[in-house]
């Protein structure tokens, strides 16, 4: 029985519910302290950034002390698997940070309210680069190829591409010549 504690699977399993235990009874409540603080002070952009780190505050936590499991003394190796896909968690929290982050800069730099329907097409732009580049990187760490996928993938979306834009160009020129030959243009749905 005593062999069971020191399994690195055992202990693995342990610091993960550990981790998430501490991400939901003291990181939440932590950052939303931090958010209700930040509003009072009207510090937006960071009352928005805390906001966000909280809805991935179980993971935080379980990925910190997955980070300190060696510290823990055990009698088997965790070396090969674990570090990778351990890297490969810190990468996913990483690209998370980055793409709020740079969600950050574009609202206090750009002109326009995150209220406005154009922001948040950017925001979703920004997240789709940041978490594409993520998922390149984390592919690269567990050394899975993905740029045959990537290319299969882009020549695939050109010949979709390829294909309906005559349908597409068509339709969306016939009603303006109807338009137009008819005399009537119409103007905001009406």
């Amino acid at each position: 029985m005593n062999n069971i504690f020191y399994s690195k699977w055992f202990a693995i399993s342990i610091m993960l519910l550990i981790g998430v235990a501490i991400g939901i009874i003291v990181i939440k409540p932590l950052l939303k302290r931090l958010a209700k603080t930040a509003k009072k002070r009207e510090f937006h952009y960071l009352f928005q950034f805390l906001s966000t780190l909280k809805k991935i505050s179980t993971v935080l936590g379980a990925v910190i002390l997955l980070n300190f499991i060696g510290l823990y003394p055990l009698e088997i190796e965790l070396k090969g698997t674990y570090d990778k896909v351990l890297v490969a968690l810190d990468t996913v929290i990483i690209s998370f940070l980055l793409g709020e982050f740079f969600i950050f800069i574009y609202d206090k730099y750009s002109n326009q309210n995150s209220d406005n329907k154009v922001s948040s097409i950017f925001h979703m732009l920004i997240r789709l680069l940041v978490y594409s580049v993520g998922i390149l990187v984390i592919s690269s760490i567990l050394e899975y190829d993905i740029k045959t996928l990537l290319a299969a993938l882009g020549v695939g979306g050109l010949a979709v591409a390829l294909a309906l834009i005559g349908k597409y160009v068509c339709r969306y020129a016939n009603v303006g010549v109807k338009a137009i030959e008819t005399g009537r243009l119409y103007k905001n749905g009406k």
